[in-house]
């Protein structure tokens, strides 16, 4: 192939990938703040906070997770050893977005452990 016409397509698929990216530019640097002032107003804040104890609690649970499993994996001799040790890295393998559709499919209300819950509670509609 001619190398004009490789550039030439790379250049193509880059400005089509870029589109979504100035559209945002483009829609932040044209509009007004009164979206942003009537969030700060309301729920920003709370939104904030939320986030920050979750980003910590994630991290301290990964940080926990992933110490004691790391901590099995190598100091320790039990059946089953090799398995846990891949299948510990096998998250690593995934896109987040795939793993993000897999666990929202899993439990979101229709999933398997929200229908299994309901089902051993008997939790639902009172009739």
């Amino acid at each position: 192939m001619d190398r004009k016409l490789i550039s030439g397509t790379a250049l193509v698929v880059a400005a089509i990938c870029l589109l979504p990216l100035v559209g945002v530019v483009a829609a932040a640097s044209l509009g007004t703040l009164d979206t942003l002032a009537r969030l700060a107003e309301t729920v920003l804040w709370d939104y904030t906070w939320t986030t920050l104890v979750l980003v910590t609690l994630v991290a301290v649970g990964a940080v926990l997770i992933g110490s004691v499993t790391a901590w099995l994996v190598v100091a320790t001799e039990f059946r089953g050893r090799r398995i846990l040790e891949v299948a510990l890295v096998v998250p690593l393998a995934f896109p987040a977005y795939v793993l993000a559709y897999a666990y929202t499919d899993v439990l979101d209300h229709p999933g398997i452990v929200q229908t299994s819950l309901r089902d051993m509670m008997g939790w639902g509609p009172r009739g």
